[in-house]
């Protein structure tokens, strides 16, 4: 299977689980991992809001999510001053479309689900 985009994260307070997506042709049968870390997941539907945002590679505060939090603050502050409705508990998301090669403007969000 080729690589998929995007590749999302949920980060919580204690630990980052990355998602690879599966194409729809493997929806209903995907394939089996060969590593015991690795897991199938279905995710519930889900609505979220989104900031996009570009960062460079490689940099210890991309590696570690730190990139990411000043995304999540802000689009947090946003939605509170546009009295949109939301959670984050237990955690929100980030998604890269870029693949390991790509060092420059590299494709990134911040999502955070609708309440």
């Amino acid at each position: 299977m080729k690589m998929t985009a995007p590749v999302v994260s949920s980060h919580s307070e204690n630990a980052v689980f990355m998602s690879f997506m599966v194409p729809s042709e493997f929806s209903e049968n995907p394939p089996t991992p060969n590593d015991a870390s690795v897991f199938i997941h279905r995710a519930p539907r889900a609505q979220f809001y989104v900031r996009t945002f570009n960062t460079i590679l490689p940099s210890k505060d991309y590696i570690l999510g730190n990139r990411f939090i000043p995304e999540f603050e802000q689009l947090k502050k946003d939605l509170t001053k546009d009295g949109n409705s939301y959670t984050v508990d237990p955690m929100f998301f980030t998604a890269g479309y870029d693949g390991p090669r790509v060092y420059f403007k590299r494709h990134n969000e911040v999502w955070i689900t609708k309440a």
